[in-house]
């Protein structure tokens, strides 16, 4: 119908928006520095039926929704914590993608991954879901890149660098495949 049927209000650089799996709860992740260098990063996340704030994570940069519909993990400077969509409860911490840039669930919700800035340089960092510990690392790369999707069928990876490029992944060895240039 073109009809909007709801306005979510906030203030900051919106970095990424996504609706949950289930189309209940529709989120943002804000940045925000004050001008005297306080960060007020937040995910946000709000029930779609009734426009109301459900969730608020501050001090929070990165998410992503579980492909289930029933969890979102977030991720702060220190942590990454997954939490349950139904009650709030904190389900899980997984310290090996704590600080993430971005976060992004496997199609089949089994792993969490994670763009890490470490002193080597950017990686990508895999974890179980079941199992919270890295299953695998990529080797470090000297230049950053903010963010990283799986395919559809979880067996490849794709991340974007500056210059335009895009480097596929092999999303079991994170292994890099192939670059395409823009």
């Amino acid at each position: 119908s073109g009809k909007r049927l709801q306005r979510f209000e906030t203030f900051g650089d919106l970095t990424q928006v996504a609706f949950s799996a289930d189309n209940q709860f529709v989120a943002a992740s804000r940045l925000f520095v004050t001008s005297d260098k306080l960060h007020l990063n937040e995910v946000r996340v709000w029930n779609i039926e009734t426009g109301k704030s459900a969730y608020t994570f501050d001090r929070c940069h990165a998410f992503s929704f579980s492909p289930h519909g029933n969890a979102i993990a977030v991720a702060s400077q220190l942590r990454c914590v997954v939490y349950d969509l139904t009650s709030g409860v904190k389900l899980k911490q997984f310290p090996g993608v704590a600080g993430a840039l971005s976060l992004q669930y496997a199609p089949d919700g089994e792993r969490l991954l994670g763009v890490v800035a470490t002193d080597d340089g950017f990686v990508l960092r895999v974890c179980d879901v079941a199992d919270p510990t890295i299953q695998i690392s990529s080797s470090p790369l000297d230049e950053p890149f903010y963010t990283a999707k799986f395919s559809p069928d979880g067996t490849m990876l794709a991340s974007g660098h500056a210059g335009g490029s895009v480097l596929l992944w092999d999303a079991h060895s994170l292994t890099p495949i192939r670059r395409y240039q823009v």
